[in-house]
């Protein structure tokens, strides 16, 4: 019996002998595994910052290139202001015009008024 009850304590403290070193295999593996996790986390969130930065310059880039690419119409106002010192200007002109010919002398020369609107 006493044989009996020294095989089963030999056996069960050999059983737990190889569970404790398989869990410390596994913790062995299993703190190399978060270790390279981590390490692959950085990695990772350090490429993600970096995209993020990328990604950012190239909109920035892009909304600077359409502003000055891409085009706009014009309002009737922005027009009509742009057009009015022409227009003023040609007013002008023609009211000069209108008051000089009234200035203008006629004179006959055989049969015909000076600065009249015929050209022979």
């Amino acid at each position: 019996m006493t044989l009996l009850l020294a095989q089963e304590t030999y056996d069960d403290t050999t059983q737990e002998n190889r569970v404790s070193k398989t869990k410390e295999q596994d913790l062995k593996y299993k703190t190399k595994d978060v270790k390279a996790l981590g390490k692959a986390i950085a990695d990772l969130s350090s490429d993600n910052d970096t995209m993020v930065s990328d990604v950012s310059a190239v909109n920035e880039y892009y909304s600077k290139l359409k502003d000055r690419c891409i085009a706009k119409p014009e309002t009737y106002e922005v027009r009509k202001a742009r057009h009015e010192p022409n227009i003023n200007g040609l007013k002008q002109a023609l009211n000069i015009l209108d008051s000089e010919m009234a200035f203008l002398q006629r004179k006959r020369w055989h049969g015909q008024v000076c600065g009249s609107l015929e050209v022979r």
